[in-house]
C-alpha cells in the first residue's frame, strides 16, 4: 500500500471503493442512532491469533500499528502493516492471521449503532459492507484511536460521544483526501459526503 487512501475491495485498489462503502455506511445508519463503543484495545497480538473464520455481529474497526499480520474479510486477503485501517459492519465473515516473527499491534474497536430512544443495540446483517484502507496522515489516524481507547478504559463519562464522533472524523478523513484525488462528476459525490460529516460532526443522526 502507498501512503494515499487505497481502497482494497474484490474488484481491486480503487479510490472509488471506499467512497462507495463510506456513502452505504452513512445512508445505512437509522434515524435518531449512534455509534456506542463495546470494547476498545490497545494490545500486541500473540498466540491469540490466528483465529477461526468468525461471523461479526456488531461493528468492527481496527488500526494497525506496526508488525504483520492479515485480517481475511469476506475471502479477501488484507495485509496489515502500520497505517492500515479496517472498518466492516455486522454480517461480515472475517479470519486473523498472525506473522509470529513479528507480531502486528492494534487498536481494535467493537461497537453498536444505538437507538437514541430505547438505548438498545440496532443490529442487521443485511446491506454488510466493509473497507480496508490506509490514510495520508497515518499519525493523525492513530492519535484519534488512542484517545478513544484512553477514554473507553478510563470509563470516560463521554466515550459514547467520542465513538461517534471519532468515527465521523475518520470517514470525513478519508473522503477529503478522496475530493483532492478525484475530480469531475465523481467530485460532486465526495463532496456530499465530506459536507455531510463536517456539518454533523457529533450528529446522532442522519
Amino acid at each position: 500500500m502507498s501512503g494515499t487512501v487505497e481502497g482494497m475491495s474484490e474488484s481491486g485498489h480503487e479510490p472509488r471503493a471506499v467512497l462507495s462503502r463510506i456513502e452505504a455506511t452513512l445512508k445505512g445508519m437509522p434515524r435518531a442512532s449512534y455509534f456506542r463503543v463495546n470494547r476498545c484495545l490497545r494490545l500486541r497480538v500473540g498466540d491469540q491469533w490466528p483465529t477461526r473464520q468468525v461471523l461479526l455481529d456488531d461493528w468492527h474497526m481496527i488500526l494497525a500499528r506496526g508488525g504483520a499480520g492479515t485480517y481475511v474479510v469476506e475471502g479477501t486477503h488484507v495485509p496489515l502493516t502500520r497505517g492500515v485501517l479496517v472498518f466492516c459492519t455486522p454480517g461480515i465473515k472475517w479470519q486473523a492471521l498472525n506473522d509470529p516473527g513479528d507480531p502486528v499491534r492494534i487498536i481494535p474497536v467493537r461497537f453498536d449503532v444505538v437507538s437514541q430512544k430505547t438505548q438498545r443495540p440496532i443490529r442487521s446483517k443485511k446491506n454488510k459492507r466493509w473497507f480496508a484502507c490506509t490514510p495520508r496522515d497515518v499519525d493523525h489516524v492513530e492519535q484519534l484511536f488512542t484517545s478513544l481507547h484512553r477514554a473507553w478504559s478510563a470509563g470516560a463519562p463521554d466515550r459514547d460521544g467520542l465513538c461517534h464522533a471519532t468515527v465521523h472524523a475518520l470517514l470525513g478523513m478519508l473522503c477529503d483526501e478522496l475530493r483532492r484525488r478525484e475530480s469531475g462528476a465523481f467530485d460532486a459525490r465526495v463532496e456530499r459526503v465530506r459536507s455531510h460529516i463536517q456539518r454533523h460532526p457529533t450528529e446522532r443522526s442522519t
